[in-house]
């Protein structure tokens, strides 16, 4: 018993299939397209339509894709922190959010040749800090 009969044992062992087909990257999916696979497996299109509307299917193949894709975690990560340090406001914004816990309560203000200004406050310390510095495009 995989770990997907577990979490959802709503589903038959051919929509179990189809679901981990279907939460593959449709560039490494083999066959490539869903009227293959129905033809593959002796079912018609429509079929797989209504078992994508199975209940629990869809959580199973969010499932499946968020831990397939934990893998990349940490290049992701790297990439967002070397954003954040080159100046990327999103950046430093999601990596305030994540990392630092600061929700919500994150300004960023920046005009004309102005240096950036980030004003932020820690909701469990209760502190409201600011930083300044330079807008990497030169504006």
């Amino acid at each position: 018993m995989n770990n997907i009969s577990q979490c959802f044992p709503n589903l038959t062992l051919e929509q179990e299939n189809y679901c981990e087909w279907l939460a593959q990257p449709s560039s490494i999916r083999i066959p490539k397209t869903k009227t293959e696979y129905a033809g593959i497996i002796g079912k018609d299109r429509r079929t797989l339509c209504n078992w994508e509307k199975a209940p629990g299917f869809e959580e199973a193949r969010l499932s499946l894709i968020k831990n397939w894709q934990r893998e990349d975690t940490p290049q992701i990560i790297d990439v967002l922190k070397n954003k954040a340090l080159s100046g990327d406001i999103q950046a430093i914004r999601i990596w305030l959010e994540w990392v630092e816990g600061i929700e919500n309560k994150l300004k960023v203000e920046h005009s004309g040749s102005q240096p950036i200004r980030i004003i932020f406050e820690d909701k469990e310390t209760k502190t409201i800090s600011t930083k300044t510095g330079t807008d990497p495009a030169g504006n």
